[in-house]
């Protein structure tokens, strides 16, 4: 009977104690930016074996993006920051600047559909690579956290646009890459499309950028959110 309460009794100390260093480094890494401009280019390979008939579109598209976010974030007595496990835990109080520089870089199928001569749909999806560079610069503690984080993940993507002649279009471009629980990217771009010659074009717009990261269940998560001006070079072959 005392050896059952003993090994209870230990087991309840263990659960605590892993309670307790979770909760410890469980405080996240926010970044809001609402002046975070976004640089992307895109290409779209069509090979003609490929078309099946007036109706769509299909082809191999690869594409890269890059933006940097940047905040500032009160730490309070209590919380700490840890960015990975051999960290050492930055404490508050603290005042925190946070920048998080996030590359993305996709391969994927897309299909076109065209309905009639101005409304189009274009659904992509195939596989993505993240990377969020992160680095926090404290005003009290000596401790600057900083860490690269990169993972392959899947991706995919739907873009309504409206074609108003061959020289221009307004486009909603939607994408999404990873997942909710390690890394992941949830994008919105609104642009009007200027295409002075057939095979080159350029997006003008504004964009929305959400994403975040975490290296472990002990480790702060990392949560960026950003919107600005976007330029996007665009080509098709």
């Amino acid at each position: 009977m005392n050896s059952m309460l003993w090994v209870r009794a230990a087991l309840a100390a263990t659960v605590g104690l892993m309670l307790a260093g979770c909760g410890a480094f469980s405080d996240t890494v926010r970044v809001n930016d609402h002046n975070s401009p976004v640089a992307s280019v895109r290409v779209t390979v069509r090979p003609e074996t490929w078309a099946r008939n007036a109706e769509s579109l299909r082809g191999i598209q690869v594409g890269y993006e890059r933006y940097r976010a940047q905040g500032t974030q009160e730490l309070l007595a209590g919380q700490e920051i840890r960015l990975n496990l051999a960290d050492t835990p930055l404490p508050g109080p603290d005042r925190l600047r946070n920048d998080v520089t996030v590359a993305h870089a996709y391969l994927g199928y897309s299909h076109t559909f065209l309905f009639g001569r101005h409304l189009e749909m274009e659904p992509v999806f195939g596989l993505a690579h993240l990377r969020f560079d992160t680095q926090v610069q404290p005003t009290v503690s000596l401790l600057q956290p900083s860490m690269h984080y990169s993972k392959a993940v899947a991706f995919g993507g739907f873009t309504p646009r409206w074609r108003f002649n061959d020289l221009m279009a307004l486009e909603l471009r939607l994408t999404w890459s990873g997942r909710s629980l390690d890394i992941a990217t949830r994008n919105a771009d609104l642009g009007l499309v200027l295409r002075p010659e057939k095979r080159v074009g350029l997006r003008l717009g504004y964009s929305w950028r959400g994403g975040g990261w975490s290296a472990d269940y002990v480790s702060s998560e990392v949560s960026v959110s950003a919107r600005g001006p976007s330029a996007s070079l665009l080509f098709d072959f």
